[in-house]
C-alpha cells in the first residue's frame, strides 16, 4: 500500500508530493453511489499530504479506532495555541453543488465536548491558499469515545476566507475557489480542553436537501435614492469591494441597498490608492481608508514615539500631497481601538500612554494640514469597550481635540459565546455610545467595524433589533460600516439565508441611507440628538436587595442551614436571553436562588443553582468567569445614585467558582486587584438539580467598612458552562451581560 502523506508546518515550510490527477465532478459521481463524492478510498490511499501546526500538534494515520475501513486519521493539536491539521487532495470542483451537498465525515472526541473549526481550502486564481470556515458548535457536540457523524451544507461555508501571505507574515482576506477545493482541515483556538480526536469518511454527499426557502434568494430591486433627509447611512468592507464596481453592486444586490461609503485598509507600506478613490467617488461612494500605523508583515516596525519624532513625516507627506492633489473627498480612521492592547500603537500597551497616542495623531494631522489638504474628514475610533479596563486605558483621555475629529467612531463585534455572551446591539454600545455623546456632543458617530456572529444565538433576530435599536434610540449615529467578511466567525450578512432576508428588510427602511454627497455632508450639519429616552430605557430603576445580618454563626459547609427562604432572591432569564436571540437550551438550565449576609467582618454568599451540567469549571483565578461560577459587583462606598459607566477605585468585581469537584478546586478571585482571595471560605455540594454553593469573603478585600442603614451599589450573576466546557450562558439579577465594566447598570443594596 502506498502513501503520499508527510508532515510540515503550515505555511513556513515548502513540500512537494506526487499528486493524483484534478478529479472533475462527472469523474467522481462514476462510482458505487452516484450521490457520493469521494476524497479518499476507506484506508486513505489518495491522500496528497498530511500537516499540522504548530510543532507540537500531529496528525497521523490509526488503525485502533475507525469507523470504516483499516485506518483513520488521529489528531492530536495544542490546545494552548492556535492549532490545526488538514489533509491534502486532488483539485476538486465543488461549483455545480455547492447548494446542494454536504460535507460529511466521522468524529469521535478523546475527551468530549470539544470544539473545532471545520475548513475547506482552495487555491483560487491569485494562486493563494484560502480557507472557508465554519464554527462545529451547530453541528456536533462530541461525546467522550463515541463516534458521531457530521454533515455541513457547503452552502453555509463562506464565499471568502483567509489566506496567510507569507512575504508579508500576516492572514489576508480572499476569495474562496469552489472549482479547486484542495484540503480539509480541522483547527482550535486556545481552551484548557486538550484536543485528541479520531476521523474518518471524509467525503462530500450530493443528497442534502435545501432547507425550506433557502435553495436561492430571490431578486429583488436596489435602492438607490433617498426619501429622508436625515438617518443612518450604509457602508460595508468586504474583500475587494473598493478594486471592482461590480463587487460592490453584488453585495448591493445582496442587501438591497446601495452603499453610501466602502472602507479597507492601509498599512504604513501602502501607498495612497487613488485609483480606488476615484472609481469610488465618481460613483457617488465616500471612500474610507483605515489607516494603520504599522507593517502587516513586521508590527514593531513603527512606533508612536517615532512618530512624534517625525521620523515617518516623509512617508505621511507623501500621502498628505498626492490626497490635496487628488481632491476630491475622502475619510480616514487613523490608529483606531487605541483603548485595547492588540495593536502596536494600543495605549493598552506598557509603553505607550494616552498622551503619547495624542501627539502621534495630531503630527499625523497637523502635516495634512500644513499642507493645507482640505478634503478629508478624520475619524478618531475607539473600541466599544477597553481592554484593559483600567483608568489610564478610558478612551475620553486619548481623544484629540475637536479641530482634530470630524467623525468619532466606535468599533464593537457581537462575538456571542465564542467569548462569553451573546450580546445585544444595546449591550455592545449603550455605555461607550452615551459616554462619548456626553463628552464630544458636537461630533456625528459612526459604527466603523461592527457584525454580529452566529454562535450561541440567532444572527437574524440580531440584525433585526439592530436596524430597529439604531433608528429609535441611538439617533447620533449617523452611519456604520458592516465587516462582511470571515475572520473570527462569519461575519458575513449571507452567513445563513435568514441573515440575509433580517439585512433586506432593515434596508427597505428608508432611515438607512444611500447617498455618498449627502453622507460627506453631516458633519456640517450635525446636531445632537437628545439620549435621554435611551439612558430612560436602558436605566430602569434599580432593584434593592436587604443584605440582612447575621445573627448567630454560619457555617460554611454547603448545608444553608443558617439561611431563611425568604433571604433568597430568584434569577430567572429565559425570556430575557430568547428575547435579544440568545440561545438558551434545556429549560431546566439555567435557574438560580441567590442570598447575602453580613457581620461585622465578613460578606457571606450562598447560591442553589438548578445546572443540568453542574460543576463545570476547569478555570482558575482571573479565567473562573469561563465556568461554572457565581459573581458579585459592589461599591465599598456609599451609593451617590449616579450613572458612572465605569469602575470607579472604589467598585469591585468578585468571581467566586465552584471547580470541578475533583482536581481543580474552587476560588475567589477579584479582577480589580488581580488576585485571588486567599482568605476566602468556600464550600460548594453537587445536588439531584444541580449545585450549592456557599461562601465567606472579608470586607477587608474592599477596604470596606459596613454600617446598618447603608445603600451601596450591587449587582450579582451567575456563569454557566454546559456541553462545550466554557460558559455559554451568563444570568444577571439587575443588570445586564455589561455589568462587569457598567456600574450604571446595577442595581443596589441595604445593609438591615
Amino acid at each position: 500500500m502506498k502513501y503520499f502523506v508527510f508532515i510540515m508546518i503550515l505555511a513556513m515550510l515548502t513540500f512537494s508530493c506526487i499528486m493524483p490527477e484534478k478529479i472533475t465532478l462527472e469523474s467522481q459521481i462514476e462510482g458505487e453511489n452516484p450521490n457520493i463524492i469521494p476524497i479518499f478510498d476507506d484506508n486513505f490511499v489518495e491522500g496528497g499530504y498530511t500537516y499540522a501546526y504548530p510543532v507540537n500538534s500531529k496528525i497521523t494515520f490509526s488503525d485502533e479506532c475507525t469507523k470504516k475501513g483499516d485506518l483513520s486519521l488521529l489528531m492530536t493539536l495544542d490546545n494552548n495555541d492556535y492549532s490545526g491539521a488538514a489533509i491534502g487532495f486532488a483539485g476538486i470542483d465543488l461549483s455545480k453543488i455547492k447548494d446542494k451537498g454536504d460535507v460529511i465525515f466521522w468524529i469521535r472526541g478523546e475527551h468530549g465536548k470539544e470544539k473545532f473549526i471545520v475548513s475547506l481550502i482552495c487555491i483560487n486564481d491569485k494562486n493563494q491558499k484560502v480557507a472557508s470556515s465554519i464554527g462545529s458548535t451547530k453541528y456536533a457536540i462530541l461525546k467522550k469515545g463515541e463516534w458521531q457523524k457530521v454533515a455541513i451544507p457547503l452552502m453555509k461555508f463562506p464565499d471568502s476566507g483567509m489566506w496567510w501571505d507569507e512575504t508579508a507574515k500576516t492572514e489576508k482576506p480572499g476569495a474562496f475557489d469552489w472549482k479547486n477545493v484542495v484540503e480539509f482541515r480541522i483547527s482550535i483556538l486556545p481552551s484548557p480542553t486538550p484536543f485528541e480526536i479520531y476521523l474518518d469518511d471524509i467525503h462530500i454527499e450530493k443528497s442534502y436537501k435545501a432547507e425550506k426557502g433557502e435553495q436561492a434568494l430571490p431578486t429583488i430591486t436596489v435602492i438607490r435614492k433617498d426619501t429622508l433627509n436625515d438617518g443612518c447611512y450604509v457602508g460595508a468592507f468586504a474583500e475587494g469591494l473598493q478594486g471592482s464596481l461590480n463587487t460592490i453592486k453584488d453585495f448591493e444586490e445582496l442587501i438591497g441597498k446601495k452603499l453610501a461609503t466602502v472602507m479597507w485598509y492601509c498599512d504604513f507600506t501602502s501607498p495612497f490608492p487613488r485609483d480606488n478613490c476615484e472609481m469610488l467617488i465618481k460613483n457617488d461612494y465616500i471612500p474610507h481608508i483605515t489607516w494603520e500605523p504599522w507593517y502587516w508583515n513586521d508590527h514593531s516596525k513603527v512606533k508612536l514615539q517615532d512618530i512624534v519624532d517625525g521620523k515617518w513625516d516623509t512617508y505621511i507627506t507623501g500621502w498628505a500631497k498626492e490626497i490635496k492633489d487628488y481632491g476630491k473627498p475622502l475619510m480616514i480612521r487613523w490608529g483606531h481601538e487605541m483603548n485595547s492592547d492588540w495593536y502596536p500603537w494600543s495605549v493598552g500597551k506598557p509603553e505607550n500612554t494616552a498622551e503619547l497616542y495624542i501627539k502621534a495623531y495630531r503630527q499625523v494631522h497637523d502635516i495634512f494640514t500644513k499642507l493645507g489638504v482640505k478634503n478629508v474628514q478624520w475619524i478618531w475610533c475607539p473600541n466599544n469597550f477597553s481592554y484593559p479596563n483600567t483608568p489610564d486605558n478610558d478612551p475620553i483621555k486619548m481623544y484629540p481635540g475637536d479641530e482634530y475629529v470630524d467623525w468619532i467612531g466606535i468599533d464593537g463585534y457581537n462575538f456571542g459565546t465564542q467569548y462569553g455572551e451573546w450580546m445585544s446591539f444595546s449591550e455592545l454600545y449603550f455605555a461607550i455610545y452615551t459616554k462619548l455623546v456626553e463628552n464630544f456632543p458636537k461630533k456625528p458617530i459612526i459604527i466603523g467595524e461592527f457584525a454580529s456572529g452566529t454562535e450561541g444565538g440567532d444572527k437574524a433576530k440580531w440584525i433585526l433589533n439592530m436596524g430597529e435599536t439604531i433608528e429609535k434610540y441611538y439617533k447620533n449615529i449617523k452611519a456604520f460600516i458592516w465587516f462582511h467578511i470571515s475572520k473570527e466567525q462569519k461575519w458575513e450578512v449571507d452567513s445563513s439565508i435568514e441573515s440575509v432576508k433580517a439585512f433586506r428588510k432593515i434596508m427597505r427602511n428608508p432611515y438607512f441611507l444611500t447617498s455618498g454627497t449627502n453622507f460627506w455632508d453631516v458633519p456640517s450639519k450635525y446636531k445632537p440628538a437628545s439620549i435621554e429616552e435611551l439612558i430612560a430605557m436602558n436605566n430602569k430603576p434599580p432593584m434593592i436587595y436587604n443584605i440582612t445580618e447575621v445573627s448567630g454563626t454560619i457555617n460554611i459547609d454547603a448545608k444553608i442551614d443558617e439561611w431563611n427562604t425568604s433571604e433568597f432572591v430568584t434569577i430567572d432569564k429565559r425570556e430575557e436571553y430568547e428575547a435579544k436571540g440568545a440561545f438558551w437550551g434545556p429549560t431546566n438550565d439555567i435557574i438560580a436562588n441567590l442570598a447575602v449576609k453580613y457581620d461585622d467582618d465578613n460578606l457571606y454568599i450562598a447560591a442553589k443553582v438548578i445546572d443540568d451540567f453542574p460543576l463545570n469549571n476547569n478555570f482558575l483565578d482571573v479565567n473562573i468567569w469561563k465556568g461554572d461560577a457565581v459573581e458579585f459587583a459592589l461599591s465599598s462606598v456609599p451609593s451617590k445614585d449616579d450613572r458612572r459607566t465605569d469602575y470607579a477605585p472604589t467598585d469591585f468585581h468578585v468571581g467566586i467558582s465552584t471547580g470541578n469537584g475533583t482536581d481543580v478546586i474552587p476560588v475567589a478571585f477579584n479582577w480589580q486587584k488581580n488576585h485571588r482571595v486567599e482568605d476566602a471560605v468556600i464550600k460548594v455540594k453537587k445536588t439531584e438539580y444541580g449545585y450549592i454553593l456557599e461562601a465567606k469573603i472579608p470586607f477587608k478585600e474592599f477596604d470596606m467598612k459596613v454600617k446598618k442603614g447603608m445603600k451601596i451599589d450591587f449587582d450579582m450573576a451567575v456563569d454557566d458552562a454546559d456541553e462545550g466546557g466554557e460558559r455559554d450562558k451568563q444570568i444577571i439579577w439587575n443588570g445586564n451581560s455589561t455589568f462587569y465594566k457598567d456600574p450604571s447598570v446595577w442595581g443596589r443594596a441595604v445593609f438591615k
